[in-house]
């Protein structure tokens, strides 16, 4: 398994930027991977959520 790069957000002044930078990084992450990549990560946040 290939090892991913860490990217993180820019923190904002407050927390509409917070915001709308969290948007931002989500949309840049969803068009430079694969709907496949993306999508495992969604399912582990959710998973982690529900409890399973």
């Amino acid at each position: 398994m290939e090892k991913q790069k860490r990217v993180f957000m820019k923190p904002g002044k407050n927390n509409k930027e917070d915001r709308i930078n969290f948007i931002e990084f989500w949309v840049d992450y969803v068009k430079a991977h694969s709907d496949e990549d993306w999508s495992e990560q969604q399912n582990i946040l959710i998973d982690s959520v529900i409890g399973e």
